[in-house]
């Protein structure tokens, strides 16, 4: 919604909207040229290194995206769930810093 008010607000109006859950089936649209996309950078930064994407670079707007993690405290958590944590912990942390 953040990423359509700002095109409506440049002027540009979809025709077309369409949403994926897929983020490779996001770039792979846009890699065959049916649009544009709105998506984490690095999730794209291959795709941008090897000149398969091209970044727009936008002024004016600056988007952030939360992404929360949720559990609950007292169930137990699977090895591979844990060690998503402890990384996903770790991340966060550096980016804070």
């Amino acid at each position: 919604m953040l990423f359509e008010r700002a095109l409506n607000e440049e002027g540009v109006h979809l025709t077309t909207n369409l949403e994926f859950s897929s983020v490779e089936a996001i770039k792979q649209c846009v890699m065959a040229a049916m649009g544009i996309a709105f998506l984490p950078e690095i999730t794209v930064a291959a795709e941008i290194a090897q000149g398969r994407l091209t970044p727009l670079n936008w002024k004016g707007h600056e988007f952030q995206v939360v992404t929360q993690v949720l559990w609950h405290k007292e169930k137990w958590l699977s090895p591979a769930l844990n060690a998503f944590l402890t990384v996903t912990k770790e991340v966060l942390k550096a980016t804070e810093d």
